[in-house]
């Protein structure tokens, strides 16, 4: 996540609400945002349950994170800091959520210098997923609008290249 110093300033559509992604916090308690190391990894990840992207998809924007510091987080991608913790490499993968829940909120708990997690995707591999802790880090992240999905059709064109998602946009 290189540094730039213009966009918009990131806050979480869902501070405040209960846990619906793999590193939400059960409760809410604070907020996460997600983001990856690669525009076309995000699609996969979102998308690939479902395997479609919808008209009404179309309305998302694609945003490009940037730190104007460096990010403290904790590396769930290392497989040295996976045994020190205890885990596996499932902690980054496995469903349902709950167990995966509480271990952000104990990272978070353990560490309050951690400005969010780093770990492997589950359908972008070879690429990186973050998780990080808006109320640790938001003030120096900036969000560079990328533009509604639905007038992205170059990006979308290249999505269906790299994953087997469809699309009702094209």
């Amino acid at each position: 996540m290189p540094s730039a110093s213009t966009g918009t300033t990131i806050r979480s559509p869902h501070a405040g609400t209960r846990g619906k992604f793999r590193f939400d916090v059960p409760r809410g308690e604070f907020s996460v945002t997600y983001a990856w190391s690669d525009e076309l990894g995000c699609f996969a990840e979102v998308f690939g349950d479902r395997r479609l992207i919808e008209d009404a998809d179309g309305d998302r924007y694609v945003f490009r994170l940037v730190s104007q510091r460096p990010l403290r987080l904790l590396r769930l991608d290392d497989g040295d800091t996976l045994m020190s913790l205890g885990l596996d490499a499932r902690v980054c993968t496995i469903k349902p959520y709950r167990r995966t829940q509480l271990w952000s909120r104990a990272f978070y708990d353990w560490y309050p210098r951690l400005d969010g997690l780093r770990y492997v995707p589950r359908y972008a591999t070879g690429h990186t997923n973050y998780c990080l802790y808006l109320d640790r880090c938001a003030g120096v992240l900036v969000a560079e609008s990328q533009g509604r999905i639905a007038t992205r059709h170059d990006l979308l064109e290249r999505v269906i290249d790299a994953y087997p998602l469809t699309t009702t946009l094209l």
